[in-house]
Parts: structure tokens; sequence; C-alpha cells
């Protein structure tokens, strides 16, 4: 049975240090398409780019960060669901 709980354990430690870097993952991908409008914003203000172009880039990087919103919703559920089934497992001991 302690093995059991040492494995457990282990792989909660693993389970979190992995949702750390992926929650850092997940702000550099926001910071990063938050970045890239502004300077495309900037770019069509001072005439670098036309506005058509500047604002179909910005649709397609909002479409990014859309979807990379959509991913970390997924991988909380996922987590959220981890933690529950760790709670239950606990309640066996």
């Amino acid at each position: 049975m302690k093995k059991t709980i040492i494995a457990a354990a282990v792989a909660l430690t693993i389970g979190v240090s992995a949702s750390d870097n992926v929650q850092k993952e997940h702000k550099v991908i926001e910071y990063a398409t938050e970045d890239l409008i502004e300077g495309i914003r900037q770019d069509i203000h001072y005439g670098y780019i036309t506005k058509e172009r500047g604002y179909y880039y910005i649709k397609q990087l909002l479409k990014i960060k859309s979807v990379n919103r959509d991913a970390m919703v997924e991988f909380y559920k996922i987590k959220k669901e981890t933690n529950k089934i760790t709670i239950n497992y606990s309640q066996y001991e």
C-alpha cells in the first residue's frame, strides 16, 4: 500500500510540474500574440501595411489566441477531473 501511495505522490508531483510548464507556455503564446497584434496596429497607423491586410493578420492572430484559450480550458477540465479521481482514490485508504 505504501508503494502505491508513493507512486501516486510521484505522479501528482510530475503532473503539477507539467501543468506549470503548460501554463507558462500558454502565457507565452498569449503575450506573443498580443505583442504581434499591437505591432500590426502600429504598422497600419504608420502606413507600413494596408488596413485590409493588417486587419486580416489581426483576425488570424485572434483565431490563434482563441485556439490557445480553448486548449487551456480543455487542459484545466482534464486537470480538474484528475484531481477528483485522486481525491476519490484517497477515500479508499
